[in-house]
């Protein structure tokens, strides 16, 4: 039998139907000066291990924080502090097997996507970005809309 399949039916009779689906809105890190949230659906896990490292060339975390199972096959952990601009990872235990891994759902990756980066989003916005307002248009008609692949779009004899 095909080891894949194997171990997949053995997830699938040891995780209970209501870890099989998340209904929340909250995957992924929650930052804030304070504090940062961190929350991960992997209902095949026995354990998540959260590693935070200085910068995106660290082999060393600074910090390292076991998470909580939760709610419907999520796992959960706080960590207080401003974290902007610091690395993570999860090292990930199904089975034995522990694998590193990036959050699916950050918002910003270190060169090879090796790492996630904790990010301040408000930090990012350009001067006055609340205030910014979208064209409203008439018609739905009226709006021209492109679609470019950045090669094509980026190309010239000097790049």
């Amino acid at each position: 039998m095909n080891p894949d399949r194997e171990l997949y039916d053995r997830l699938i009779k040891r995780i209970p139907p209501e870890d099989m689906f998340y209904e929340g809105d909250d995957l992924g890190i929650e930052y804030k000066k304070k504090f940062t949230r961190f929350r991960v659906w992997s209902p095949a896990a026995q354990g998540i291990e959260l590693l935070i490292f200085e910068n995106e060339f660290s082999t060393e975390p600074v910090l390292r924080k076991e998470f909580a199972k939760s709610i419907q096959g999520t796992w959960f952990v706080e960590v207080e502090g401003d974290l902007a601009g610091k690395y993570f990872l999860y090292k990930v235990n199904i089975e034995g097997k522990i694998k590193d891994v990036v959050d699916p759902y950050t918002r910003g990756l270190s060169a090879n996507s090796r790492l996630g980066l904790i990010v301040d989003l408000k930090a990012t916005d350009p001067e006055n970005w609340d205030n910014d307002k979208g064209v409203v248009l008439k018609n739905p008609q009226d709006a021209v809309i492109y679609e470019v692949h950045v090669k094509d779009f980026s190309s010239s004899p000097f790049s």
